[in-house]
C-alpha cells in the first residue's frame, strides 16, 4: 500500500512504534467491529474472509491490541462549548421529532 510520509508518521504514532503498526495495522472497520465486542469469527462472517486456524494466538493478539489501545488520533479541544441555532431550525426538528414519534 502505498501512503503519504506524514500519515505514515501518524500511524506510527497512534500504534505506540513501527512494530505494532506493521504487526496489528488492519482496517478501521474492522477495528471498530472489535472494539464494539465481536470476536474474529463474527467479524470473519460478516466481513466474508477466511480465519487462518494456524493464526489463532495472532487474532488474539490482535483483538486485545485494538480493545485495549486508543488509536485514535490525538483529540484536539473545541473552543465551542455550545451551540446556538436559529429559532426556526429548532422548531422544525421538534416538529420532525413528533411527527416521527407521532
Amino acid at each position: 500500500m502505498s501512503i503519504y510520509e506524514d500519515y505514515y508518521n501518524k500511524k506510527v504514532t497512534q500504534y505506540g512504534n513501527e512494530e505494532n503498526l506493521k504487526k496489528f495495522y488492519i482496517q478501521n472497520k474492522i477495528i471498530n467491529l472489535i472494539k464494539s465486542g465481536h470476536n474474529i469469527q463474527d467479524i470473519a462472517n460478516l466481513l466474508s474472509f477466511s480465519i487462518n486456524k494456524d493464526k489463532v494466538d495472532y487474532y488474539a493478539e490482535l483483538v486485545e491490541f485494538h480493545r485495549d489501545k486508543s488509536l485514535s488520533a490525538v483529540i484536539k479541544e473545541s473552543k465551542t462549548t455550545f451551540m446556538e441555532t436559529d429559532s426556526d431550525v429548532s422548531d422544525f426538528i421538534n416538529s420532525w421529532i413528533s411527527y416521527n414519534n407521532g
